[in-house]
């Protein structure tokens, strides 16, 4: 018998929706960027493709040399909800699957725009 929890839903319905995906992403950007989350957004995702609108040239520059740490944080914060690039063994421990590391990574395309509404 299969038992289907939350978490397996949630991460269900992040892989075929990706508005969900980003909803998420956007409600944890300030953990993601910190004290940047009133200078960036995330406007939309393609794939594993984040574009993320910045205020200024500073910002977008800042944001590029930090892109890895991003990348890391998203992929951290998407593997606990929807297993990206984790499965479970039979002991009920997670595992990253072999070989999957650099298939997962987000790429990360910064653009600036005035975000002041």
């Amino acid at each position: 018998m299969m038992t289907t929890t939350l978490k397996m839903v949630v991460g269900e319905m992040m892989e075929n929706n990706p508005k969900f995906k980003v909803g998420y992403l956007r409600a944890n950007w300030k953990e993601i960027v910190g004290n940047l989350e009133d200078k960036s957004f995330i406007h939309y995702l393609n794939g594993k493709t984040i574009v993320v609108k910045v205020d200024n040239s500073m910002v977008l520059q800042f944001m590029r040399m930090n892109s890895q740490v991003y990348s890391k944080k998203i992929e951290k914060l998407l593997s606990e909800i929807c297993l990206i690039d984790k499965m479970e063994d039979d002991s009920g421990k997670s595992k990253s699957k072999e070989g999957e590391s650099e298939e997962n990574k987000f790429e990360l395309i910064f653009r600036v725009e005035n975000l002041k509404k």
